[in-house]
């Protein structure tokens, strides 16, 4: 129980530590890599989902929340 504690303040702390940037590129690595499971059309279709900056995610997403940050 107490090891339990002790890794979950851990992965908290790591977590905290990762910029937004970091971990929106961490995710968005995975969703392409996802990607070549596919070939021809497809593959081009799921990398173009994917396909979004950074700063432009970010953008829409303040235009949704309605937030200047």
């Amino acid at each position: 129980m107490l090891r339990r504690i002790i890794l979950s303040a851990l992965s908290v702390s790591l977590l905290a530590a990762c910029s937004h940037q970091q971990v929106y590129d961490a995710v968005h690595q995975n969703r392409l890599q996802d990607c070549e499971k596919f070939s021809g059309p497809q593959y081009r279709d799921c990398i173009q989902q994917y396909d979004q900056s950074y700063s432009d995610y970010q953008r829409e997403r303040r235009e949704l929340l309605g937030t200047e940050e």
